[in-house]
């Protein structure tokens, strides 16, 4: 195979099952092995998909993680109002736009990453704040785990 869309869309696809596996899979991943197996399944279709270029699957890799996974997981760690809400449907605006700009812009672009974490981030921002924040014994029971690393909820 020759075609290097069909290599971008192999890859977007795989990305967004990986990621989503545990809300929009066919069923709730369990445990990271509900993961390990979800990749198994689908490693032989990347392999077919994207023989043609390595370097562009990596950079299909590296563009969809930093545009669609940076700003969630720096988000949550630090702010103490993030919504799991906000975090999903920041990866999924991430990679949709991700996607968009590398088919616009070509594989090589400095663009979908860029602008991929900035839509990111507006997402996460607003969709965090208009729904409901976790509750009071959640962040209780998040401080202790931070100043007892181990400890029990």
């Amino acid at each position: 195979m020759d075609n290097l869309f069909l290599d971008y869309l192999v890859i977007a696809l795989y990305f967004a099952v990986m990621i989503g596996a545990g809300y929009w899979g066919l069923r709730r991943a369990r445990s990271a092995d509900d993961y390990l197996v979800a990749g198994r399944r689908l490693g032989p279709f990347m392999y077919v998909g994207t023989l043609s270029d390595v370097i562009g699957a990596l950079t299909v890799a590296y563009d969809l993680l930093t545009g669609a996974l940076f700003v969630p997981i720096v988000g949550a760690l630090f702010w103490r109002r993030a919504t799991t809400a906000g975090a999903l449907a920041s990866m999924a605006a991430g990679s949709a736009v991700v996607v968009f700009f590398m088919v616009l812009d070509g594989l090589f672009a400095n663009t979908p990453s860029i602008w991929g974490m900035l839509v990111s981030l507006v997402v996460f921002v607003v969709v965090s704040l208009i729904t409901p924040g976790p509750s009071e014994e959640q962040a209780r029971s998040w401080e202790r785990r931070l100043q007892r690393p181990g400890a029990p909820p």
